[in-house]
């Protein structure tokens, strides 16, 4: 479906911002609905916002390319850090042309004809695949460069991060120990049994 002429060429292409332009969006494309039940336009008047959503690598996930960890590897680095720093080299890949994150692989539900939504399907898949394949050739890179065997991250690891790599944190916090030494009542408060 494409948006109506008078939507792109009044808003230079760019997707309704004010409540005044989104009634005028919902208006255009209910007026191109042939018959009441065409679903397919019930459903892009319900997820247009979506549509106009800044794709990009979300600022935590930058954060953490910018990490000293991500940065200093060594043959003691985590798995975390060492596949971090291949989907970062990925992003700057040549081959990604998009400069995105590797693609998960899933397709979320919508209305479709099954033969399409099937087609679709498998070209996210086959895309996935591909990115997963890219990110583990620079994990490759990356353990060599530290001096690690390439089997030390499985390759069900590289799978599992790259799938999941747009939801990435990481939580730093203190051991007991440390937040006993760095507590004000220290001295005061007696050896316990359970440190």
């Amino acid at each position: 479906m494409t948006c109506p002429r008078s939507c792109t060429t009044q808003h230079d292409g760019n997707g309704p911002c004010t409540t005044a332009e989104r009634k005028e969006f919902v208006q255009s494309v209910t007026a191109l609905k042939r018959s009441s039940d065409e679903e397919n336009f019930d459903e892009a008047i319900t997820l247009f916002r979506r549509a106009g959503t800044k794709t990009g690598i979300p600022d935590e996930i930058e954060a953490l390319f910018q990490d000293p960890a991500c940065d200093n590897l060594s043959a003691s680095s985590s798995n975390f850090w060492l596949l971090l720093r291949a989907v970062r080299e990925f992003v700057s890949h040549p081959d990604n042309a998009s400069k995105l994150l590797p693609l998960s692989g899933a397709l979320p539900d919508m209305k479709a004809e099954t033969t399409g939504y099937v087609d679709l399907q498998n070209l996210f898949k086959t895309q996935a695949k591909k990115d997963v394949a890219l990110v583990g050739e620079l994990l490759g890179e990356v353990l060599d460069k530290v001096g690690r065997p390439r089997e030390s991250v499985s390759q069900d690891e590289v799978e599992t991060f790259v799938k999941h790599s747009a939801f990435l944190k990481v939580v730093r916090g203190r051991s007991l120990r440390q937040e006993r030494e760095a507590s004000a009542l220290k001295g005061k408060i007696g050896k316990s049994s359970w440190l």
